[in-house]
C-alpha cells in the first residue's frame, strides 16, 4: 500500500536525493539488489514495531548503571593519567616535552593533539584524501555507496557545543576519520539510508552510546583501513554516526580477529573516558575532542 509522503525541508530533501543516488548505484548491480528493501524514502521503512518500542524501566536502569560505571572508570583512569603526567613533568621543561606529556595516558600516548580546531586542520587534508581514495578504489558496492552518502552530507548548518560551526568537506572527513561523533537532526532518515545501502554488510551491534535508546544500532567495516562505521539513532530518533578504530559485530571475522578487535576496542574505550578533562574520541586515524557525552560532538541540521 502506497503511503503519502509528507513535505520535507530542503535539508531533508538533500538526504533523500543522496539516498536515491546511492540506491541506484546498488540497483545497477544485480548481485546486490536484495540489499534494498524498496526505493521508498527511508522514513517509510520503519523497523518492525519500531513505533511501539519503548524503553522499559529495567532497560533504563541498566543504562543508568552503565553510565555510572563509565563515569567512575573515567574518573579513575583520568586521575591515573594526570598522576603519570605530573611525575613525567618533573623531569621535563621544554614546550615540546609538555605537548607530548599532555597526550599521555596510562594506556598509551594519544596519536595527535585532540583539540577540535587543531585536529580538523592537521595534516593538510591527508585524511580526507585517504577517504576519497578508498571510496573510489573499493570493489564492494555497499561500501562505496555508504561512503558516498557520508561524503555528500549537507554541511550548510552545523553546531558544536551549542554554537554555529563551519566546516569544509575536507575538515568534515578529517573529523570523521579521527572518530568525531555526529548527530543529524533528521528523524533518523540518514541512519535508515546508510543501513539500506549498506545491505548485508551493515550488521546489528551494540555500543556505549545512547544506552537508553530503543532503536537498534548497526556497524560496518569500511575498506582500506578506513575504519568501522557505527550508525544508530538517539533516544529521540535522530541519526548518529562515527568511525571507530575497532568495530564489534562483524560476523565475517575469524575468532582471532574478533579477540583482537575486542581488545583494541576496550583500550580505545578506556582512553576515551579518561584521556583528558573532555571525553576524547579515539578514531581509526587519531583522536579528537568530539564526544556527545560532554556536548563536543557536531550536530548537523
Amino acid at each position: 500500500m502506497t503511503q503519502m509522503i509528507s513535505p520535507r525541508t530542503d535539508l531533508t530533501f538533500n538526504y533523500i536525493q543522496e539516498y536515491d543516488n546511492a540506491a541506484q548505484c546498488l540497483r545497477d548491480q544485480a548481485s546486490v539488489k536484495k540489499c534494498l528493501r524498496t526505493k521508498r524514502p527511508a522514513t517509510e521503512q520503519m523497523e518492525p514495531n519500531a513505533v511501539a518500542i519503548k524503553p522499559t524501566s529495567i532497560g533504563h536502569g541498566i543504562g543508568t548503571l552503565k553510565k555510572l560505571a563509565e563515569k567512575l572508570l573515567g574518573v579513575a583512569t583520568h586521575t591515573l593519567n594526570q598522576a603519570q603526567r605530573n611525575i613525567v613533568g618533573l623531569y621535563s621543561s621544554t614546550h615540546e616535552d609538555s605537548a607530548e606529556i599532555s597526550r599521555m595516558t596510562v594506556l598509551g600516548q594519544l596519536p595527535n593533539d585532540p583539540a577540535f580546531g587543531n585536529a580538523i586542520n592537521a595534516g593538510n587534508g591527508a585524511l580526507s584524501k585517504k577517504f576519497d581514495s578508498a571510496m573510489t578504489a573499493t570493489k564492494i558496492e555497499e561500501q562505496e555507496c555508504v561512503m558516498e552518502l557520508l561524503a555528500g552530507i549537507d554541511l550548510s548548518k552545523l553546531q558544536r557545543d551549542g554554537k554555529p560551526l563551519e566546516m569544509t568537506r575536507g575538515q568534515f572527513l578529517t573529523a570523521l576519520m579521527l572518530g568525531c561523533h555526529f548527530v543529524v537532526n533528521d528523524n533518523g532518515i540518514f541512519a535508515d539510508s546508510l543501513r539500506d545501502v549498506g545491505g548485508d554488510h551493515m550488521e546489528k551491534r551494540g555500543s556505549s552510546h545512547y544506552l537508553n535508546s530503543p532503536h537498534p544500532q548497526y556497524g560496518m567495516d569500511l575498506p582500506a583501513g578506513i575504519g568501522h562505521l557505527l550508525v544508530g539513532k538517539t533516544e529521540t530518533g535522530q541519526t548518529f554516526f562515527q568511525l571507530e578504530a575497532h568495530g564489534l559485530g562483524n560476523s565475517r571475522q575469524t575468532w582471532g580477529e574478533w579477540v583482537s578487535e575486542v581488545g583494541g576496542h576496550s583500550r580505545s574505550w578506556f582512553q576515551h573516558v579518561g584521556s583528558s578533562s573532555s571525553y576524547v574520541q579515539i578514531g581509526p586515524h587519531g583522536a579528537i575532542e568530539g564526544s556527545e557525552k560532554d556536548g563536543n560532538h557536531v550536530v548537523i541540521g
